[in-house]
């Protein structure tokens, strides 16, 4: 008979050498052994002490805003130093992030994984019915001027969300001609 695809002898040698086995705190820093609690209720701790997990995340935050610090200076027009260095300084910022544990409650995604700027929903849903109300065209001029402001000193510039007069004018003839095919199939079904 086997347990878990196991015979019965190598699943008593496995709790065997579990019983015995502790692990090291979650903060690269600390040296401290952990044991697993079997008796008592609660979650197991991953840190020797509050102040161990305190100060883990803490680096971890200082790291992470180092990262992106760096990612940004990538693409300022005055840079703090040669691409190369800012390479470097990348590299090894997300090797010492790999030694810090994530925490997926708290949002924490890749910098690669999308961190766009992204327009307001007005904006979005403005855009794809061609309808731009008053207040979209207001969210949209408050979200270019943010970007414009944010990428003030960068070599590339943000794609304005707010539509010229031409494209909102080719816009309404646009929905205008859509509506006339819709009236057209209508009397046509009919």
């Amino acid at each position: 008979m086997s347990s878990f695809g196991m015979t019965r002898e190598e699943y008593e040698n496995l709790l065997g050498e579990l019983a015995s086995r502790d692990a090291r705190c979650l903060n690269p820093d600390c040296d401290a052994r952990l044991s697993y609690r079997a008796s008592q209720r609660g979650r197991q701790a991953l840190y020797c002490d509050d102040e161990c997990r305190r100060s883990t995340w803490r680096r971890r935050r200082s790291l992470r805003a180092s990262l992106q610090a760096v990612i940004e200076s990538h693409a300022m027009i005055e840079r703090p130093a040669t691409a190369q260095r800012l390479r470097a300084a990348e590299a090894k910022l997300r090797w010492l992030l790999a030694r810090y544990p994530s925490d997926p409650s708290a949002g924490d995604e890749d910098f690669d994984s999308g961190q766009a700027d992204h327009p307001p929903l007005s904006v979005i849903f403005a855009r794809m019915d061609d309808d731009w109300t008053e207040e979209a065209l207001a969210d949209a001029g408050r979200f270019d001027a943010r970007m414009r402001l944010k990428y003030l000193n960068r070599r590339e510039r943000p794609v304005p969300t707010t539509p010229t007069p031409e494209a909102r004018r080719r816009a309404a003839i646009a929905r205008e001609q859509r509506l006339e095919v819709e009236r057209l199939v209508l009397a046509f079904d009919t």
